[in-house]
């Protein structure tokens, strides 16, 4: 019992550092990413016989949809656009395995991974608001064209404010693994400085996932026994946007382009 423990101990640490290589992959280097996302796969499925893979529904799905595709090639007429697609779907094969063999993190090691996770996107922050700061009124101009501000990773202002979005919601989630008060402060003044960062990107994506989670939160806080808190959300949804519009040239531009 003792040996199979620190051995599902080790193999979550394996994966949880090949999460947060996949994390700095996709900000910083997209061949960081694939190769942390296949050592994550082969570490989640190394002890598994091939023969349990096919109890997992999920990757029967993603394998039926990868062949449909695959085969899709038949009757493709640009083989090179077709060979592109096929090869961003091919994690499909290994992905829906390795996180249904995965084991369960510790609450230690899901604080390990909000810091670290946060402290990356922090750095994206920082890459974002420097350029911006460097000739804010050309940026500002920029914007009434719909021309973003650089972000990391580069040339993709929709996949970077929506991790921001997506970490935000994950640290309301995780928000109780938070012991400390030296850890909720930490994390929540994270939560905060990306907060800001989404609504001086200005992107709609990050900006409309955010609002639909506070929205959907904070009905569902009202519906509970929070529902002072719910109420509170719902109620400052419409505040913190106005208050960014004032304060945020990016963003108001932003609207005026849309």
């Amino acid at each position: 019992s003792s040996f199979l423990n620190d051995k599902m101990a080790d193999k979550s640490n394996v994966a949880l550092v090949c999460i947060l290589g996949m994390f700095a992959g996709f900000l910083f280097s997209r061949a960081a990413l694939s190769i942390s996302m296949f050592l994550f796969g082969i570490n989640a499925i190394r002890d598994v016989p091939p023969r349990e893979w096919l109890r997992q529904k999920w990757w029967l799905l993603g394998l039926a949809w990868v062949a449909i595709f695959a085969i899709s090639g038949l009757w493709s007429e640009d083989k090179g656009q077709w060979n592109d697609h096929l090869q961003t779907k091919l994690p499909f094969l290994l992905l829906p395995l390795a996180f249904s063999y995965q084991p369960r993190f510790s609450g230690g090691q899901l604080r390990f991974f909000t810091i670290s996770v946060a402290v990356m996107l922090l750095i994206s922050a920082g890459y974002t608001i420097s350029i911006f700061l460097s000739d804010p009124v050309y940026y500002i101009n920029e914007y009434q064209v719909s021309h973003m501000l650089p972000t990391l990773p580069k040339k993709d202002h929709i996949r970077s404010s929506m991790a921001a979005a997506l970490f935000v919601i994950w640290c309301v989630y995780a928000w109780p693994q938070m012991t400390g008060r030296k850890m909720k402060l930490v994390v929540g003044s994270c939560m905060a400085l990306l907060v800001v960062y989404i609504h001086v990107l200005a992107a709609k994506t990050g900006l409309v996932s955010f609002y639909l989670f506070l929205a959907a939160w904070g009905v569902y806080l009202s519906f509970g026994k929070q529902k002072l808190l719910g109420i509170a959300v719902i109620v400052a949804m419409p505040v913190v946007l106005f208050i960014a519009m004032r304060s945020l040239p990016t963003l108001r531009e932003r609207f005026v382009y849309i």
